[in-house]
């Protein structure tokens, strides 16, 4: 398993740093796979299928994703919601509790009260937040490592 692993990444690693694309196209692909990779609801096949469209490195974009999905999706939660609250001016302890009723008691009825509608903008403007600014940064630092490493080639 763990050879599979480091073989896997090796891989990607080569495709990255020996591909003829652009360093911009990689770090493009890298950027729009950590912003799929983040918001809810999107990520791997999204990326792919979004790189392919855009015409950018669908390696970086799978990458990149892959890297966030899981595991950052769950740490941003609390980060966008507390955000959102700031751009909205909303009470986020009243967010938190709205979103973990809807959570532990889920119905699709309660998809059509309005409060939940604004709980889930609130939750969504946030995740966007976030997932804008997280993509710019991955963007720059993949930008700078790819044109690092290509100068020590």
């Amino acid at each position: 398993m763990i050879y599979w692993i480091k073989k896997t990444f090796k891989s990607f690693y080569q495709e990255l740093v020996l591909t003829n694309d652009s360093p911009q196209s990689i770090a493009l692909g890298f950027g729009l796979g950590v912003f799929l990779g983040i918001l809810p609801f999107t990520g791997v096949v999204a990326a792919m299928a979004m790189a392919w469209f855009f015409r950018l490195n669908k390696t970086a974009a799978i990458l990149g994703s892959v890297l966030t999905n899981t595991w950052l999706g769950f740490v941003v939660l609390g980060i966008s919601i507390d955000l959102s609250c700031r751009v909205l001016r909303l009470n986020d302890y009243d967010i938190q509790i709205k979103f973990q009723q809807l959570v532990k008691d889920f119905r699709w009825a309660n998809f059509m009260d309005v409060s939940i509608v604004k709980l889930i903008g609130a939750v969504a403007l946030g995740y966007l937040i976030v997932s804008i600014f997280l993509s710019l940064l991955a963007y720059g630092v993949c930008l700078g490592a790819i044109y690092y490493k290509r100068l020590l080639r």
